[in-house]
């Protein structure tokens, strides 16, 4: 999948209306991965204004996605929509690539690191900095299929994949489900109590994950 072949071209979206800026009464699908981690995070930062440092991690992710995002843009060779570039591939049997898909769905907001448009099945695709497919990563790309769906309602299947943003290897990959779609539902419900103030985020019970988290500093729990 990461290797270009003929009959695969890479294009462009036009820019979407909306801002990438906070959409009131939607959840940033990246808080989904939060969620699924530790919901303490999201309060500490979104509630109580607690500001962290970003991580190395988060520093050299943000910069492969721009490298990459340039890369595509010099190779893109067309200007489509999500509903032309879906029936361009079905009708010519190619495969069509775009990256930073802004998607709005019915409670959740983001953009997608890339979508793979094949004839026969559409491919959700986030880059990440690790070789492990952690849950929470799944989580995250559920929340990005389940949105795309709602916004555009494919007649192929979705599938989730997580990508090693070094190597360009799939790590993981399964197609999107019903059950998929309740796991997003319910992780937006608990996001918006804790916007709410109905809630202040359940705790992991994982203390390795407290020992690398930004927030521990801040953190009474």
């Amino acid at each position: 999948m990461n290797e270009r072949s003929e009959n695969q071209s890479n294009f462009v979206i036009p820019p979407p209306k909306y801002s990438f800026e906070r959409i009131e009464n939607h959840v940033p699908i990246h808080l989904l991965h939060t969620q699924a981690y530790c919901e303490r995070q999201i309060y500490l930062e979104h509630v109580e204004g607690i500001e962290a440092p970003p991580s190395a991690e988060m520093i050299s992710g943000s910069e492969k996605h721009d490298a990459l995002e340039e890369e595509h843009i010099e190779k893109a060779e067309i200007e489509l929509s999500i509903g032309n570039a879906f029936v361009k591939s079905e009708k010519e049997g190619i495969t069509l690539i775009s990256r930073e898909v802004f998607v709005l769905g019915s409670a959740t907001y983001g953009r997608i690191d890339e979508i793979i448009i094949e004839p026969k099945r559409l491919i959700i695709v986030d880059d990440k900095p690790n070789a492990i497919p952690y849950f929470t990563n799944q989580v995250q790309v559920w929340g990005y299929c389940h949105t795309f769906k709602e916004m555009y309602q494919p007649e192929i299947p979705i599938f989730g994949a997580l990508r090693h943003v070094d190597t360009g290897e799939i790590t993981w990959m399964d197609q999107f489900q019903e059950e998929h779609a309740l796991r997003v539902i319910d992780g937006v419900k608990r996001i918006q109590a804790i916007f709410s103030g109905e809630s202040q985020g359940e705790p992991t019970s994982n203390a390795r994950k407290c020992n690398s988290c930004r927030f521990r500093q801040s953190c009474k729990k």
